[in-house]
């Protein structure tokens, strides 16, 4: 009995141990990775401090597997802890105690109808390694007054921003490779949205009713605009349609109202939906180049738009000089002069080449003829922004030659001069 009795104490004792180091084993695992932002425990969580509550109760949200669920009870500001992957869906949908909320690095995913008509909520960070937003993520929370999508973003489902009212403008990085129909419509307060440069096709009533956009730019490789893609757009006071655009839909621009210009780079579209321009009839002109296709003369309507004179695309497209270029830097042997374009406008991107010279006298302005000053000689393989000056150079006057381009055309101005050499 006496031996048993220390065999079983001395089996109870290294159980005991054993116990104790898988305890700190699991507690050091949970630890790091609660760190890491790998792994939370299911359950209840505060509202206002992302931490675990032990128990459920009305200031608390779930987790579960990494995914907040039942978030509508939580009141102000919320606080979502590192290790979350995603805002589940309808996980905040319809709250209307909820204004702010604070997401960890870890969250990839907003899931549909996520923050649909949570009508306080006035703004929400969204985290660098972002993925997606989901059907109706936000619909209707309007007070939301900004949103800033990461470059990381690639998908944004139907009806993702519907009825955001409150937001001014939104930027879509060029990660993004899918956005569903609706995406932006009745966005009332939208007055600016950039578009990734790799869209082909707006999509179906993204813009629908945004009152007060006036002005948008299509991205070159766009060739459909889908149906009532900007119905309602009433103050959109002009349209450059790209080059490659094949299909306009069902009333695209029904409703805009104050369409006065479309501007067509490219052959006529081979498909343009019922009342795509209806209520413009006979006041928004359309503009085409002279090398355009499938247009009809000069003078007649075409779906209810009125065509000009058949000529290059109008001069307030390509890329356009307005002001600023200047050259910073020592005008000394061996120091160097950078060129700075300063600002420049026209349809989308411009690129700048440059040109620089060497000058007998000093000009002290900026000239937009398209030439260099008088008694300018061109310096050969000087063609980059920033130029050494060279020994030979000097008591000379230096100028540089700048071309802006974009896809429409290109102008050239020539820089003030700096000198004389020394």
């Amino acid at each position: 009995m006496v031996t048993v009795g220390f065999f079983a104490r001395k089996i109870s004792v290294i159980a005991v141990a054993a116990a104790l180091v898988m305890f700190l084993l699991s507690a050091t695992a949970q630890r790091a990775n609660a760190e890491n932002g790998v792994v939370l425990a299911n359950g209840s969580y505060a509202c206002a401090t992302g931490l675990p509550t032990g128990q459920d109760d009305k200031t608390a949200y779930k987790i579960t597997d990494g995914v907040v669920s039942d978030g509508t009870r939580c009141v102000g500001a919320v606080v979502i802890p590192e290790g979350v992957t995603s805002i589940g869906f309808g996980a905040f949908a319809g709250s209307f105690t909820l204004n702010s909320i604070i997401l960890p690095a870890s969250v990839k995913s907003i899931g549909g109808l996520a923050f649909a008509q949570a009508s306080y909520l006035t703004s929400i960070n969204i985290p660098a390694g972002m993925e997606s937003i989901g059907t109706k993520a936000f619909y209707g929370a309007n007070k939301l007054t900004a949103i800033t999508l990461p470059s990381g973003v690639t998908t944004i489902g139907d009806q993702a921003f519907y009825g955001a009212i409150a937001v001014t403008s939104i930027n879509i990085p060029d990660s993004v490779t899918s956005i569903g129909g609706w995406a932006f419509s009745h966005m009332d307060s939208l007055t600016s949205i950039t578009l990734p440069t790799s869209l082909t096709s707006i999509g179906e009533g993204w813009f629908y009713q945004n009152y007060n956009l006036a002005s948008i730019t299509i991205p070159a490789g766009v060739t459909s605009i889908q149906d009532q893609a900007f119905y309602g757009a009433s103050k959109l006071g002009s349209i450059t349609i790209p080059a490659g655009v094949t299909s306009i839909g069902t009333q695209a621009f029904n409703w805009a109202e104050k369409l006065r210009r479309v501007y067509f780079l490219g052959d006529a579209p081979t498909f343009i939906g019922d009342h795509a321009f209806d209520t413009v009839k006979g006041v928004a002109h359309a503009h085409i180049t002279a090398r355009a296709t499938g247009f009809p003369s000069p003078g007649s309507t075409w779906n209810y738009l009125v065509f000009d004179d058949a000529g290059e695309t109008p001069a307030a497209l390509k890329a356009t000089y307005v002001k600023g270029a200047t050259l910073k830097g020592s005008a000394k042997v061996n120091k160097s002069i950078t060129v700075s374009p300063g600002t420049w406008k026209g349809y989308l991107t411009v690129f700048y080449t440059y040109q620089w010279y060497s000058c007998t006298a000093a000009s002290n302005k900026v000239l937009t003829t398209g030439k260099p000053a008088p008694k300018c000689k061109l310096i050969k393989g000087a063609t980059k922004a920033s130029f050494t000056v060279s020994k030979n150079l000097k008591g000379s006057f230096l100028g540089a030659l700048i071309t802006g381009t974009n896809s429409v055309g290109n102008s050239t101005v020539f820089t003030a001069t700096v000198g004389k050499v020394s």
